[in-house]
């Protein structure tokens, strides 16, 4: 990106702040990999919200990630096209080999889950191409991708792996049993996170040098205003926009909760205006922010990839090492033969969840401090990879 926007940086930075909080309950967590926090059967408020909360990252991050393509301004179209192209292949090579290990510490990569770093690649990949199309078309396409997709919901193909597959790629989440021994779990189908790419994209022309801050304030203010409004009025019908019915409980905090649990894979039209909605509130606001807080969240923004990266295999191998401390050496190491890789019972209270996920924080700071000076202060070809 040939700027930085603080506002931009500060939000991403949060979300990846707010990502940390969702592995650490992940690794931590009783039944952390199989639990459905969002499940109002079997779930407590506090769980709810620590996993409610993290809804915010992805959405975020994509919307971004297009917003960051629009900003290299400095080079040509060709160029642009070309980086992209090649960072897109760059993040589909991390998430099959570094991200999956860092997940699994599955050697024989017998699991393969397609991840947010995955979706991210392969937008990227389209985007080369996205790139030469007229402005308006991208957003037109970024606009009926993100309000039209979930006329695919009931959509399915289960007569065949490959059809399964394919279907799963574009628009479902879904386990494929390729063989006895790989299967490939889709997390993060392309839409409609390809059209919040776009829309992240269109977002960039707002923050050109020509562009009134004052307007685009306004702009960004209304159109989060317009995103939570319209999920406000649209969820109570229980009818187009999510796939899951909200309902009233005898318990008003419950009922709330019924209300805002909306469906992330694939995520559903209420869900990004519930989560993009109040982000760009955010950042309509936050170009006036100059503490310190700002300055301790900007450090993650400037680095995402870099923390994505480390965070990850720092909390699993943590959770690694405390399953050889409490369990024996058998256990532990009969466990990595399983996906997750942890022993019968393991997990902790979401006490020690907030715990581990204070000291990640902290302790990774001055670690992507030292990344982001280097990185701002480096020519090298590699670095804008990382």
């Amino acid at each position: 990106m040939s700027q930085r926007i603080q506002s931009i940086d500060l939000l991403r930075g949060i979300v990846m702040v707010i990502m940390v909080l969702d592995h650490s309950r992940t690794f931590f967590h009783e039944n952390g990999f199989t639990e459905n926090a969002t499940d109002l059967s079997n779930t407590t408020p506090l769980l709810f919200l620590t996993r409610w909360i993290t809804h915010f990252c992805a959405p975020v991050f994509i919307f971004l990630s297009g917003t960051s393509i629009y900003l290299m301004r400095n080079k040509s179209r060709k160029e642009r096209s070309i980086f992209v192209f090649k960072r897109g292949l760059w993040l589909i090579f991390l998430s099959l080999t570094v991200v999956a290990f860092a997940w699994w510490f599955d050697l024989s990569m017998h699991y393969l889950a397609l991840d947010v770093i995955w979706v991210i690649g392969l937008c990227m990949v389209l985007f080369a191409g996205i790139l030469y199309l007229p402005y308006p078309v991208i957003l037109l396409f970024g606009i009926i991708t993100v309000a039209l997709h979930n006329l695919l919901d009931k959509t399915s193909f289960d007569n065949g792996i490959f059809q399964t597959l394919i279907w799963d790629l574009f628009h479902q989440e879904g386990l494929i049993q390729i063989s006895n021994s790989f299967s490939i779990y889709v997390v993060y189908p392309l839409i409609p996170w390809i059209g919040v790419m776009c829309l992240g994209y269109c977002l960039g022309k707002l923050y050109q040098q020509d562009f009134s801050a004052e307007n685009r304030k306004k702009i960004l203010l209304f159109s989060g205003i317009g995103c939570v409004l319209f999920f406000i009025l649209l969820r109570p019908f229980n009818s187009y926009g999510e796939p899951g019915h909200w309902k009233q409980y005898s318990s008003g905090l419950f009922s709330v909760m019924s209300f805002i649990n909306t469906t992330k894979y694939p995520p559903s039209l209420l869900y990004l205006l519930m989560t993009m909605g109040p982000s760009l509130i955010f950042l309509s606001l936050a170009e006036s922010f100059k503490n310190k807080v700002a300055k301790f969240f900007i450090v993650y923004g400037r680095v995402p990839m870099f923390f994505y990266l480390i965070h990850l295999y720092l909390l699993h191998l943590v959770a690694f090492i405390t399953t050889i401390v409490f369990y024996s050496w058998d256990q532990t190491i009969q466990s990595l033969k399983t996906i997750p890789d942890f022993p019968a019972g393991y997990g902790f209270s979401l006490l020690v969840v907030y715990l581990v996920w204070f000291i990640t924080v902290f302790i990774l700071y001055p670690i992507c401090k030292w990344y982001n000076h280097y990185k701002s202060t480096q020519k090298h070809w590699w670095l804008s990879y990382l």
